[in-house]
């Protein structure tokens, strides 16, 4: 028979700041995903904006001090670089 295992449970804080880097993440997908439907002409322009947010939302993740958190801002870093490099 196996043993049901226990549940952790999360303060307050925690639960508070997975809901800010769940909405930070939502954000960035929608960023990169607006991408998939701007026009050709319009996307440099979009690609530079996109890369601003994107600044911002790593900011505001890496000010969360949690290992997530830091996940977090490592991957819309690597959103951004990828980018940059598709804008250069």
């Amino acid at each position: 028979m196996l043993l049901p295992t226990p549940t952790p449970t999360l303060s307050p804080a925690e639960l508070s700041a997975r809901a800010e880097l769940l909405e930070i993440n939502q954000q960035a997908a929608a960023l990169v995903g607006y991408l998939a439907i701007v026009e050709a002409d319009e996307r440099p322009a979009i690609i530079r904006q996109v890369i601003g947010e994107l600044k911002h939302l790593e900011a505001q993740a890496a000010s969360t001090s949690s290992p997530l958190a830091t996940l977090q801002a490592a991957t819309i870093r690597e959103m951004r670089i990828g980018l940059e490099r598709v804008r250069n």
